[in-house]
């Protein structure tokens, strides 16, 4: 399954995939969000360059950092997109293309930073012992003060995969994890992180997770399934 509509740096993305890096099952998705990251570092600071805005660059650009083609603004202006306020469900946003009106895997590198980096339901991976997800801590992308373990805490009011589920907890994934990608943007050279995440691939079109659907229910399904 490779999701439709892809254009320029996104299309080189759509058709690799990663090995899963589970840390000895305690860290996820760490390597496979640095990878992501440097990418979009590296496209941000080639769009801070005005003169990159224009053509065909400018809309690989922009449909990397925005998820539209026509899109043109200041990264520094960039606000947690609506959307997200009121969330579908994970397995519809992260798992597969079906219905390209909203969000879907690859749309852009923001969105897949969210599918890969945002706590699931009931806690997952937190709640099967994971220490990190995309190398933030439970309570850095869970809620601010958040110590009891998942276990205790409430079952699946935690995280994000259902209809209307993981509210704060996508917005946490968002401001901890894909503003710092956004906002730091490098002179660092496309085609080198480009290569580098290359060199990291396996035979999937997944990127994290572990072979599951990527609904976000449990800590296999914490991945983009392009």
């Amino acid at each position: 399954m490779v999701c439709s509509g892809m254009r320029g740096l996104m299309t080189v993305l759509l058709m690799i995939g990663v090995t899963f890096v589970d840390g000895g099952g305690k860290h996820y998705n760490n390597a496979e969000h640095d990878l992501l990251c440097d990418v979009l570092k590296a496209a941000v600071g080639l769009w801070q360059n005005r003169e990159n805005r224009n053509g065909l660059l400018g809309r690989a650009l922009a449909q990397t950092i925005f998820g539209t083609r026509d899109r043109v603004e200041d990264v520094t202006n960039i606000k947690f997109p609506s959307v997200y306020t009121s969330p579908d469900y994970r397995l519809d946003w992260c798992g597969d293309c079906d219905d390209p009106s909203g969000p879907y895997p690859g749309r852009s590198i923001s969105h897949d930073l969210i599918c890969l980096c945002t706590v699931g339901g009931g806690g997952a991976p937190f709640n099967f012992g994971a220490e990190t997800l995309c190398g933030k801590k439970q309570g850095d992308l869970v809620c601010e003060g958040c110590t009891e373990p998942f276990h205790l805490a409430g079952g699946r009011d935690h995280g994000w995969d259902g209809n209307q589920s993981g509210k704060q907890q996508l917005q946490n994934t968002w401001n901890k994890i894909v503003l710092a990608c956004l906002t730091n943007g490098t002179n660092g050279n496309l085609k080198a992180a480009l290569d580098n995440f290359t060199s990291s691939l396996g035979g999937k079109k997944q990127l994290g997770g572990q072979g599951g659907n990527c609904g976000g229910d449990n800590a296999v399904n914490i991945c983009v399934n392009y």
